[in-house]
Formats: structure tokens, C-alpha cells, sequence
């Protein structure tokens, strides 16, 4: 257990090395993601095409500071109600 965010990565890096692991996952709520942000390097995000209400909105990327690096859009089905598109992005490099 975490008590911190520091805490968390490093805890976080250590499980990844163990286990040969080339990505942590961030899988939080609204203020997990927030405090993490900054150190997100890549996303996977499913953008659902409807209208929700709801509470907690994942706010939008800065374009200039991601590329998108694999979509994949799905049209509503018997196994999914909405449209959606699943995107991979990763941070652009600094200049």
C-alpha cells in the first residue's frame, strides 16, 4: 500500500521489474488520473459517442501534446449500445 504518489510509482516500478513488465497502468477514477497526468506516457481510451450524465469527465487531452497511435472504430451491437472508438496515444516528444 501507497501512501503517496511517489510511494505508488515506486512500488508501481518495482512490480513492473519483477515481473519483466513494460508498462504501469494507471486505472483510477477522476483524481487518480489528475494526480498522475504528468506522468502518463501513453493512453488507451475508449471514446463512447453518446451524451452521459454523470459526475466525473475525463477532460480533454492537449492535441499538440499527443499523437494518436492506433484507432479502431465500432459501430453499436448487440454487444454494445453506443458507437465507440478506441484510441492508443502516446505524449510527444519534447522538442
Amino acid at each position: 500500500m501507497a501512501d503517496s504518489k511517489e510511494s505508488a510509482l515506486k512500488l508501481a516500478r518495482e512490480d513492473a521489474a519483477q515481473r519483466s513488465a513494460e508498462e504501469i497502468m494507471i486505472i483510477g477514477g477522476g483524481e487518480i488520473y489528475k494526480l498522475f497526468c504528468g506522468d502518463i506516457e501513453r493512453y488507451y481510451i475508449t471514446f463512447v459517442h453518446t451524451e452521459m450524465v454523470g459526475d466525473t469527465y475525463f477532460d480533454p487531452l492537449p492535441g499538440e501534446a499527443w499523437k494518436v497511435i492506433f484507432e479502431e472504430a465500432h459501430t453499436a451491437s448487440e454487444r454494445n449500445d453506443y458507437p465507440h472508438t478506441f484510441r492508443i496515444l502516446e505524449r510527444n516528444s519534447a522538442p
